[in-house]
């Protein structure tokens, strides 16, 4: 028998007085088993946006959003969202109190109840703090204590664009310039050093 079976006999035990606990190990009683596991799942579903430019570069702030909303058909508990962040960014701040620790990159949120039909978010600022380019991709996860129908929603990736700062190029006349800047130098040098002996 599954954990979670042997949790809904022994509260079928407590509630019935041994009634309920028969039907749910019966083979024959399938159908009356999903049924009666149905009324102790809570679908947790999390959704993570950001608000970055279409390309961040290094030194950039941006913030992700996350979403979290129970679609029941219980309450959930002990609800836990779990963000590793990207090793290009760096955690500035949360909304929600959340807790970073810095030496794994890891973020968590606990929330201790969410009602059926509830819904709450938090957002994290981040500044980009290594010179990258290409896609800064972040995952975000979400669970409770009870058993989730929809395991496919309790995850959600958000995707930042980086590129690297620019060189900048010099045109012909800044060519022009510089060299004659590097001449005008060079003559003031002689200049002060004074004629050869």
């Amino acid at each position: 028998m599954r954990p979670i079976q042997r949790f809904l006999v022994a509260t079928a035990v407590l509630l019935f007085g041994g009634v309920g606990a028969p039907f749910l190990t019966l083979p024959s009683q399938h159908f009356s088993w999903q049924l009666f596991a149905q009324v102790y799942e809570a679908d947790i579903a999390v959704v993570k946006t950001n608000d970055a430019p279409s390309a961040v570069r290094q030194g950039d702030f941006f913030s992700y959003t996350i979403v979290v909303t129970n679609n029941g058909p219980v309450d959930a508990t002990n609800v836990i969202v779990e963000d590793t962040l990207p090793d290009a960014v760096g955690y500035i701040s949360d909304t929600c109190g959340g807790t970073y620790l810095p030496a794994l990159h890891s973020w968590t949120w606990q929330i201790a109840a969410l009602a059926v039909g509830a819904q709450v978010s938090c957002d994290i600022t981040v500044q980009v703090e290594a010179a990258t380019s290409g896609p800064i991709v972040n995952t975000v996860s979400a669970n409770g204590d009870q058993p989730d129908p929809t395991p496919g929603n309790n995850s959600s990736t958000s995707t930042v664009t980086a590129e690297s700062l620019p060189i900048p190029a010099l045109s012909p006349f800044g060519l022009m310039v510089f060299i004659a800047s590097i001449a005008v130098l060079a003559v003031l040098m002689l200049r002060r050093r004074g004629p050869p002996l």
